[in-house]
């Protein structure tokens, strides 16, 4: 299988939407937690997916539930826990088979109710397609928590290894480093007020910023860091994209992003 093949294309079996923020809160009584009632409105949608079609209930309830879904028992309201859920979730079964990797060699995209999956690299016959179970722009902080809710931890691949020997404090200060930084420079890109002398103005101190990022990794690591591909696009946007200098950041962010570049002809 080459890059870019097509691997998988499935529709949902059942998807909620997110209502307003005043009206979005419903009490689990299985977990004791607060949550939007976009869950309780695809449980409900599963439920009835379920009567018309007995076969998938088997597999809807063998799926892992995560550490807040322990088996029933006595109940207590003692306390309530926030646990925040992304927009318009869905359940896709034959997704859901596919393992995760940070450093995945497949990558979905979502059309609507629709999962579309694609090789991001040459699979070979045998090897295990892996997918990411976060969005490939969020942060290490959004990463975290997204697993945490799953009671997942590092995945064994080639990013969690090396990330087991890096002090743990470099780590840290990664993190905070880049959750300070993005939102700082990023938001007048996005509002438009970032205007020329703007971002000349703003620009070497971003690129402080990405030296003590960089310098929290080893230096013989991997090349594919994604927790640096964001702002080195972010940085791309400051630079003039007619330039070497944007051209150079732009092509650093998708190196970091697990890219690989090949030169032909010498061009």
């Amino acid at each position: 299988m080459l890059a870019g093949d097509l691997v998988l294309v499935e529709k949902a079996l059942a998807v909620a939407t997110n209502l307003p923020a005043d009206c979005a809160l419903a009490y689990d009584l299985t977990s004791d937690t607060m949550a939007d009632t976009s869950k309780s409105e695809l449980i409900t949608a599963l439920a009835v997916r379920m009567m018309d079609d007995s076969s998938v209930a088997s597999l809807i309830y063998s799926l892992h539930g995560g550490p807040r879904y322990p088996p029933s028992g006595d109940f207590a309201s003692t306390a309530m826990r926030d646990r925040p859920l992304l927009p318009r979730p869905g359940l896709f079964l034959v997704a859901s088979m596919r393992n995760r990797s940070c450093h995945p060699n497949a990558l979905c995209m979502n059309v609507g109710d629709v999962m579309v999956v694609r090789a991001r690299t040459a699979i070979a016959e045998g090897d295990e397609i892996c997918i990411s179970y976060v969005p490939s722009s969020s942060t290490q902080t959004v990463t975290d928590n997204i697993l945490r809710q799953r009671a997942m931890t590092g995945c064994g691949c080639a990013i969690c290894r090396e990330a087991a020997h890096t002090d743990s404090n470099q780590v840290t200060k990664r993190y905070k480093l880049l959750d300070e930084s993005m939102t700082k420079f990023s938001n007048p890109l996005q509002r438009s007020t970032a205007g020329q002398k703007a971002r000349k103005d703003m620009k070497p101190s971003l690129e402080k910023v990405i030296k003590k990022v960089e310098a929290t990794y080893t230096q013989d690591g991997l090349r594919f860091r994604p927790d640096l591909a964001s702002i080195y696009h972010v940085m791309s946007e400051y630079c003039d994209p007619s330039t070497k200098a944007g051209v150079k950041w732009a092509r650093k962010a998708l190196v970091a992003a697990g890219a690989d570049f090949v030169d032909r002809d010498g061009g």
